[in-house]
């Protein structure tokens, strides 16, 4: 939705609702979590096989939060020296390299992650990249939680 100064609107009306508007169009999956409770992101399927190097970056709405590498399935986790990385990283934990759990959920960690994986094999020069993203919605009642994701992709023109 654009303005009249044609900037992209932030919020639309659903249902009675005053939601944000998300672009899910270019999303791998969505996900509608309770404030309070905890989000589990996972890559762990860009993240084979596990005996590479690895190194994840996730961002969320482009902006870089955590760092993830592995070096023999050994993993170490750490913040990029920013605000944002270092609000994220006191809430964040992490079984294992491609999975980050958030928690407490709080209404500002709405948005658009990704995570970005890099793999070098010991031998091979060549590295791979692969990406994913998820689109979190935060609500705050089961109808919100509900009518977020639908109302927002179409309110964004990507739904039916």
């Amino acid at each position: 939705m654009l303005t009249p100064l044609g900037i992209t609107s932030l919020y639309v009306y659903c249902n009675s609702f005053l939601l944000p508007c998300v672009d899910v169009a270019d999303t791998d999956e969505m996900q509608a979590v309770f404030a309070g409770s905890a989000l589990w992101l996972d890559c762990t399927s860009l993240v084979q096989p596990v005996d590479s190097l690895l190194e994840v970056s996730w961002y969320r709405d482009d902006e870089l939060l955590y760092y993830q590498y592995s070096i023999n399935a050994r993993v170490v986790s750490y913040p990029p020296n920013t605000t944002a990385g270092v609000l994220f990283h006191a809430r964040a934990s992490s079984q294992s390299v491609g999975h980050v759990t958030l928690w407490p959920v709080m209404p500002r960690d709405a948005g658009v992650y990704s995570c970005h994986v890099v793999m070098s094999s010991g031998d091979d020069v060549t590295d791979a990249e692969r990406h994913k993203t998820t689109t979190v919605f935060v609500c705050e009642s089961l109808v919100m939680c509900y009518v977020l994701p639908l109302c927002s992709s179409v309110a964004c023109g990507h739904g039916p």
